[in-house]
């Protein structure tokens, strides 16, 4: 690096001795009529403008013999990517001769076109050009597949097929090429095992993988043997629950048997079976709403609406069978006293949900507030006191513990402070 450093300090200093007019016609110095060639049309000009400030190609303001050296030590054609040296290999000289390639070196590393096209740009060139090309290298495309340039990515299967057919190193990696590649590079051209493999995710096969990509890579993140040795019955089941594209009766993918949904077959195995041994369009076709209604009447329980929330009792008050019909009250209730969930929700459930859920008021119930203090809801925490408000005003447990309540608390109970 601090050779470059010296050469580009240099390159700027000659590059300063240049006006525009060093450059007004073409890519050089002395290039006067912009062929992009210094010779003797060029030479004319300058003798022509001879004492003048014409053809100064040094700044002096006249054109003399400084100029006239220039212009001689310029001869020939200019260099410009496109013109110079093999790009793939270093030279002493600016710019090469691919000009795409050379474009594409000097517009990350300028010290290429202005100054040398040393071993640090022809070492860019292998990684970004095409045209250098050769085995191992980058750029030089996937063995496994077919490409315009000579030799393919993989320095070790490239030199295998070249061995062979060396058209694939001189000319071209074809088609044949890459089919060569197939059978002579072990597994590099191995097709990939999620995918690529034929054996159906939903069902046991031969060899490692299945069919569907995304149900494959599922699958072996959680049982990487399903990728690694084979995919058997374990595989094709870790699919059924796993996967949506896997439906079979009993699988967490299917959907649920009491609702209708797009695919055949649902999550109980039993009752999917049941339904489908009297109509065999759910397990082959949809899961309808036919099919649910099914479900329904030949399933048992499996479909009877949730103890909590979807029973008709009042939670406040006792009633029959099991849970309540406000769901948050039921299972705060039930989590204490699973009797009412399993059994009956009796008069006890009802007591427990009065004192538990803010839904539930009554006279003595912790939920329904302070006695001293109005509130919105009728009723309040102190049985003895809300009893004899009530009493004498019917309003505070039947509408609202108003002001007027709890200021008839203050004075009929003596438990206002």
């Amino acid at each position: 690096m601090k050779m470059r450093s010296i050469l580009a300090v240099g390159v700027a200093a000659l590059s300063a001795l240049c006006t525009s007019t060093c450059l007004a016609g073409g890519g050089c110095a002395g290039d006067f009529d912009g062929n992009n060639n210094v010779d003797g049309a060029d030479l004319a000009v300058l003798l022509g403008a001879w004492g003048g400030p014409g053809a100064d190609l040094d700044g002096s303001g006249s054109t003399d013999g400084a100029d006239l050296a220039i212009l001689l030590g310029a001869w020939g054609v200019c260099q410009s990517c496109g013109v110079g040296g093999d790009c793939c290999v270093p030279q002493f000289s600016p710019f090469c001769n691919d000009a795409s390639c050379c474009e594409t070196v000097c517009a990350s590393d300028a010290f290429c076109c202005n100054v040398q096209w040393d071993n640090i740009c022809a070492t860019a060139a292998l990684s970004a050009c095409v045209n250098c090309a050769a085995c191992g290298v980058p750029v030089a495309g996937d063995c496994c597949t077919a490409h315009e340039n000579p030799y393919c990515n993989d320095g070790a299967c490239c030199e295998n097929v070249c061995a062979t057919d060396s058209f694939c190193c001189n000319t071209q990696w074809d088609g044949i090429c890459a089919d060569e590649a197939v059978d002579l590079c072990g597994g590099l051209c191995a097709a990939p095992v999620c995918g690529g493999s034929a054996n159906d995710c939903c069902a046991a096969g031969s060899g490692p993988g299945c069919n569907d990509a995304a149900c494959c890579e599922t699958v072996c993140a959680t049982d990487t043997f399903c990728c690694t040795t084979s995919w058997d019955g374990v595989c094709a089941g870790e699919a059924a629950d796993l996967c949506a594209g896997c439906f079979v009766c009993g699988s967490d993918s299917s959907g649920d048997c009491c609702v209708a949904h797009g695919n055949p077959f649902c999550n109980d195995a039993t009752c999917c079976d049941t339904v489908c041994a009297s109509d065999t369009w759910c397990c082959t076709n949809q899961w309808d709403s036919i099919c649910a209604d099914e479900a329904v009447e030949l399933c048992g329980e499996l479909c009877a609406p949730p103890v909590c929330g979807g029973s008709a009792n009042d939670c406040c008050a006792a009633g029959s069978g099991p849970g309540c019909n406000d769901a948050a009250c039921c299972e705060t209730v039930c989590a204490a006293d699973p009797f009412c969930c399993a059994t009956s929700w009796d008069s006890v459930c009802a007591g427990e949900a009065v004192d538990l859920c803010a839904g539930c008021f009554g006279c003595g119930t912790d939920s329904t507030g302070d006695c001293c203090v109005a509130h919105a809801n009728a009723y309040c925490n102190d049985a003895t006191c809300c009893e004899t408000v009530c009493a004498a005003d019917p309003f505070c447990c039947n509408n609202s513990w108003d002001n007027i309540c709890a200021n008839e608390a203050a004075t009929m109970c003596g438990t206002c402070g």
